[in-house]
């Protein structure tokens, strides 16, 4: 009988943190960031489970990664009581193949809480406030295997100033809105340089002579039609809204 392909692959399951720890004392701590990475290259379907669903809300326990994408989701722990201190959880974490259930893979993390954080320096989970905005923030996975992140302080930055391809686009659409359409006749043409303009030719440098050709040229000899003005408008309408949106 042929083998399947895949029958001796196991689908990497690669999520960060190993073990997450929630602290009773530290209110911050009670929502915690799981990232779960695709480091193949196919889509995968991934679905959290627990053993003590109750205790816990998670904001995205099923979905899709794109491949050499990755996902943040949140963890809360509801149940925050003294008596829960101590009692170890699990979530399982199961990730498959889009399309082919067949190929699947799980991984444990181990969830717990405790009464005070004594080492502060020791990685358990990242709280919320570490992030600037968790749900923008999409790392992506180099072809070498390592992991960047496209932060969302770059995208901060990025949004803050518009980008130079929408002016140059805004910039194109002005020039042939200002341009005359063919029912405009000779309208559009500029008076010729003055007689005393032309006197002093000789005497100017080369640029003002260069300026002063440009100034004397037919702008009627560019018409734009009227329906390449409407969708040069409508063009100029959407990057308007681009550029004015607020970040």
């Amino acid at each position: 009988m042929p083998q399947n392909p895949h029958q001796s692959y196991l689908i990497p399951v690669v999520a960060a943190p190993r073990d997450i720890k929630f602290y009773l004392d530290n209110l911050e701590s009670h929502k915690q960031l799981l990232t779960i990475y695709n480091p193949c290259e196919f889509v995968l379907h991934y679905k959290l489970l627990s053993n003590a669903r109750e205790k816990y809300i998670v904001s995205e326990p099923e979905g899709k990664i794109k491949p050499y994408k990755c996902i943040d989701i949140i963890l809360r722990h509801t149940d925050i009581y003294t008596s829960e201190i101590g009692i170890e959880d699990r979530f399982r974490l199961q990730v498959c193949q889009s399309g082919n259930r067949s190929l699947c893979n799980h991984k444990d993390i181990p969830v717990i809480l405790l009464e005070s954080n004594d080492k502060p320096d020791e990685p358990g989970g990242r709280s919320i406030s570490q992030l600037d905005n968790p749900q923008s923030r999409e790392p992506t996975i180099n072809k070498s295997g390592s992991f960047s992140y496209e932060g969302s302080q770059t995208q901060a930055s990025t949004t803050r100033s518009p980008s130079l391809l929408w002016i140059i686009i805004a910039f194109i659409c002005i020039v042939v809105l200002s341009l005359p359409h063919p029912e405009c006749g000779n309208s559009g043409k500029l008076p010729a340089v003055g007689t005393v303009q032309q006197q002093t030719t000789s005497t100017t440098p080369a640029s003002h002579t260069f300026f002063q050709t440009l100034i004397s040229l037919n702008i009627a000899d560019f018409q734009i039609s009227v329906t390449k003005k409407i969708v040069a408008a409508y063009v100029l309408g959407i990057v308007t809204v681009i550029l004015v949106k607020p970040s």
